[in-house]
């Protein structure tokens, strides 16, 4: 038997997110086919994203079987430590459902890459 996962992002999507955490940002001008094609200022912030981590299974006899599938909290974290993490996640297979905080643990084990967390999430 055996358990895969893989990350499914569901945010933040909300620019009120950004604005209210003091995301940085920097101003970058677009040309935009709706003004006309007029240059615009617009903001680009850094990315950030969380969501929840899908766990599966494949024996039916396992305890912790779901057949729609099981699933641990993703706390927000910087875009390139959420990428670098879900190409890491889509490749490991245990014999029992994990916590995220022992994947997260092996996974800076693993890779020596430290996740960071946004300070609003307790994890």
């Amino acid at each position: 038997m055996s358990w895969t996962y893989s990350t499914n992002v569901m945010g933040p999507f909300g620019l009120w997110w950004f604005e209210e955490n003091n995301i940085p940002f920097k101003i970058i001008i677009v040309n935009n086919r709706w003004t006309d094609f007029k240059d615009i200022k617009t903001k680009q912030y850094e990315t950030w994203f969380g969501g929840r981590i899908d766990c599966y299974c494949d024996n039916q006899e396992d305890p912790e079987y779901d057949r729609y599938g099981r699933e641990l909290i993703l706390p927000i974290m910087k875009g390139d430590c959420y990428a670098l993490f879900s190409n890491w996640l889509d490749k490991q297979i245990t014999n029992s459902l994990v916590s995220n905080e022992y994947l997260f643990k092996k996974y800076e084990t693993e890779t020596g890459n430290k996740l960071i967390f946004h300070e609003s999430e307790k994890i």
